[in-house]
């Protein structure tokens, strides 16, 4: 794991929870179609936009243990970059 996400484990600002995200994202990305990573990343786009439609940030929000609306917007930004990454 350390290896392949190197790149996460070097930055200054390194957060567990962060590279977590990203890593599921790098992770599931290789056993999607095509369509269902353009569909995911339409979700991701459609409903992580806190000026546009925040639904899927207030929903990942009220799981958190802080309801750290912030945090979950991170989450969801670092679930999606990973996803982009491969």
């Amino acid at each position: 794991m350390f290896e392949e996400h190197a790149d996460l484990m070097e930055t200054a600002d390194f957060d567990f929870e962060m590279a977590g995200a990203r890593m599921l994202g790098r992770d599931i990305v290789k056993i999607m179609s095509p369509q269902t990573k353009k569909t995911v990343l339409e979700i991701l786009d459609l409903h992580t936009d806190p000026d546009r439609n925040d639904r899927l940030i207030q929903a990942i929000t009220r799981w958190l243990p802080d309801k750290n609306y912030e945090r979950g917007l991170k989450l969801l930004q670092n679930l999606k970059s990973g996803i982009l990454d491969k």
